[in-house]
């Protein structure tokens, strides 16, 4: 049975793209998480932000923007993005 609820369907979406390493495509989910969801996954976050980090700069390198990244790991500004 298919579920018809938006929520369930966003959430096997977000769980499909973590299985599948697919950091672009989690991080835009992040960004339209309904209802509470987001505050399930902001407890494993910095996890994958910083494995999508280590990725990043490995196939970017020598250089990457900090733009790309804020924009890409879902942070809300650069000063955040330079924080973390």
């Amino acid at each position: 049975m298919v579920s018809r609820h938006h929520a369930v369907k966003h959430a096997l979406r977000l769980r499909e793209a973590a299985q599948l390493e697919n950091y672009h495509k989690f991080f835009r989910l992040y960004r339209e998480t309904p209802n509470l969801g987001a505050c399930i996954i902001d407890l494993m976050l910095d996890t994958w932000r910083f494995k999508a980090l280590q990725r990043m700069v490995k196939c970017y390198k020598p250089s990457i923007s900090v733009d790309f990244v804020t924009e890409e790991l879902g942070f809300d500004s650069i000063e955040e993005c330079l924080e973390f």
